[in-house]
C-alpha cells in the first residue's frame, strides 16, 4: 500500500526498545516485501481485577521501517541497538496502529523510509535525549 495523500501524521516517541528484527527482501504468497527493520516496544498498566486482584496488562507495538536493501536495514538496526544501549528516545513517524484479527500486537510501519531514518538519527545526534 502506497501513501498517496499525507493529511496527517502520527509521530511516536520511542522512550524504550526491545526486540530488534532485520528483515531481508522477499516475496511471499505472491507479494514482494521491502527489506526492513522491526522492532517492538511496550506499555505496561495496572488494572485492578475484583476477583485475582492487581494485573499488568501489555500493549505491545511493532514499528517497521521500510528499507530500500539489506544493506539499509542492517544499518537502521545497528543505530536502533546503539540508541536502546545508550537510554536514547528517537521518532517514528507513521499511521494509525493497526491490529490483526486475533493478535495481541499493534502495528505501525514508518512513513519515512530507513534512509531517511538514519539521516534523521545522525542530524539528531548533536543533542541526543536520555529516557
Amino acid at each position: 500500500m502506497a501513501l498517496i495523500q499525507e493529511g496527517f501524521v502520527v509521530s511516536y516517541e520511542v522512550l524504550k526498545v526491545g526486540s530488534i528484527k532485520p528483515g531481508r527482501s522477499g516475496e511471499f504468497e505472491g507479494n514482494s516485501y521491502p527489506a526492513s527493520l522491526k522492532f517492538r516496544s511496550v506499555n505496561i498498566s495496572e488494572s485492578e481485577d475484583d476477583v485475582v486482584g492487581l494485573r499488568e496488562i501489555e500493549q505491545i507495538i511493532e514499528f517497521s521501517i521500510p528499507c530500500e536493501s539489506e544493506m539499509v536495514a542492517t544499518n537502521v538496526a545497528e543505530v536502533v541497538r546503539k540508541a536502546r544501549n545508550n537510554g536514547e528516545i528517537f521518532s517514528i513517524r507513521g499511521g494509525i496502529p493497526q491490529k490483526q484479527t486475533g493478535a495481541d500486537i499493534f502495528k505501525v510501519k514508518s512513513i519515512v523510509s530507513g534512509t531517511d531514518f538514519l539521516k534523521s538519527m545522525t542530524s539528531s545526534k548533536a543533542s541526543p535525549v536520555k529516557a
